[in-house]
């Protein structure tokens, strides 16, 4: 049955699905006769570098659990990022993810991030506890914890700086194809509930934000799909913590989100998601692939019933980051075969 291949993190490709429980279960592709014409021609083995800008999802905060009780927060979890084991960026061996699955058909793929370590978190402007990257564990996932759409430059500056490194991407690569992946609003959306950030947080200012690092992208990246990952209903992860309330006793120290404590908190919720999912709509209808072109932008709606989702989805630390259990759901596996081609729009 032909169907598209989702990974929740990415409409990549439209792909035949086999009965397989693990990548490696993926017959291989046959060596294509001619490289892409354009970006329109892609196949997932036509990607060299994956590249990423975003948030904790994107970095991988709160993969791991904690022990229940305060004394949980004595973890190391609490305050670790593991990059490798992330839905979208994750390349740790054995990890269910989008970048193990074009690992899968292209092995020297470039950019994935790898292990573990210690948090690094952006609150706005403030880089709080907000150290450079690692550059051997981040690799090209420029992705921080805490990070808005006004953090995407920062962010960006990161990757622009090391797409052309020769200690990190095979200078035999850097004319290939590339795909940057964009998600972040979550926190925009939390902080929206609070007067420092109000102005931040508009959908209007969102798009500024997020179409500026569009343009830089366009500017300075050859060969490039930039990828816009939707919002998906937080309003529905609020939801989650009456499933199963001891599982998220943190959550009542932590508060996660901001508009999850005020009153009309929820509402402004709900109409941020969709006004800025409409945003993402209009910014990649605007920046589209078109044949004959090398760059374009395509939006991935993430349709997920979070209501659905057993509870142990959902991190522990806070029932709001996703566990390794949610990365792993939203890394679906489905096989591609010769014919298939990127769907960019």
């Amino acid at each position: 049955m032909l169907i598209h291949f989702i990974s929740i993190a990415i409409s990549i490709v439209s792909v035949i699905a086999l009965n397989v429980t693990s990548i490696s279960e993926c017959p291989a592709l046959n060596a294509r006769l001619s490289p892409p014409i354009d970006i329109t021609d892609l196949r997932i083995d036509d990607i060299k570098i994956l590249g990423a800008l975003g948030d904790s999802i994107i970095a991988g905060y709160g993969i791991k659990p904690i022990a229940s009780g305060i004394l949980g927060f004595l973890n190391k979890n609490t305050l670790t990022e593991h990059r490798g084991l992330s839905y979208l960026m994750g390349a740790d061996q054995g990890a269910v993810s989008v970048a193990n699955f074009i690992k899968h058909y292209n092995p020297f793929i470039h950019g994935p991030s790898a292990g573990a370590h210690f948090l690094s978190y952006i609150r706005g402007r403030q880089r709080l506890y907000c150290k450079n990257y690692n550059l051997y564990k981040d690799y090209l996932n420029a992705a921080k914890v805490g990070a808005m759409a006004l953090n995407l430059d920062y962010e960006l500056d990161y990757l622009l700086d090391h797409l052309d490194d020769a200690s990190m991407i095979d200078p035999k690569v850097m004319g290939g194809w590339k795909m940057i992946t964009i998600q972040v609003g979550s926190n925009d959306i939390c902080r929206s509930c609070t007067s420092e950030f109000i102005s931040d947080t508009t959908p209007e200012a969102y798009g500024i934000y997020l179409e500026r690092t569009i343009q830089r992208i366009q500017a300075h990246v050859p060969k490039v799909l930039v990828n816009i990952m939707g919002m998906f209903n937080m309003m529905d992860i609020h939801a989650v913590y009456a499933k199963d309330p001891k599982y998220c006793d943190h959550r009542v120290l932590l508060k996660p989100c901001d508009c999850f404590q005020v009153e009309g908190g929820l509402e402004r919720v709900n109409l941020l998601i969709n006004a800025y999912n409409q945003v993402m709509q209009d910014i990649a209808f605007r920046y589209a692939a078109k044949p004959g072109a090398n760059f374009g932008v395509m939006y991935t709606p993430i349709p997920i019933d979070v209501k659905s989702l057993p509870v142990n989805a959902f991190s522990n630390i806070d029932c709001f980051h996703p566990s390794l259990v949610g990365h792993q759901w939203f890394a679906k596996i489905y096989c591609p075969v010769d014919s298939d081609r990127i769907q960019v729009n």
